[in-house]
């Protein structure tokens, strides 16, 4: 006859006056770290993130811009490669975006220094 309950081991026999040892009950396991909870890792973000590399300059953009927007220096200086390259091989999108980067180049050089963790850099 078979039963579903599983088979125990015998205990070892005792003398009298004996005590059975007892295994200590494991000790809960802490998280490795305060945001690791039940096995979830929480992300914890700054409240100030840290900046990358120094802020840019708007006017080393304008006058990068002025003289070499047609290879599209100015775009690489702000780290967009991307366009940096479009520009390149374009003449500047054909010089008439070169010409559009010289009465923005505040903006993106703000909106690039915001992106990097820089506040509004406004000269």
């Amino acid at each position: 006859m078979t039963t579903n309950q599983p088979i125990q081991p015998p205990a070892p026999p005792v003398a009298s006056g004996q005590t059975i040892p007892t295994q200590a009950a494991a000790p809960e396991a802490q998280p490795l770290y305060p945001h690791q909870e039940h096995g979830v890792q929480y992300i914890i973000q700054n409240a100030t993130p840290t900046p990358l590399g120094t802020p840019k300059s708007a006017w080393v953009v304008f006058w990068l811009d002025m003289f070499f927007g047609f290879l599209g220096v100015h775009r690489f200086y702000l780290g967009h490669f991307g366009l940096g390259f479009l520009y390149l091989f374009t003449g500047g999108l054909f010089g008439v975006g070169a010409i559009v980067d010289l009465f923005i180049a505040w903006h993106i050089t703000r909106k690039e220094n915001v992106r990097r963790g820089y506040g509004p850099v406004t000269r």
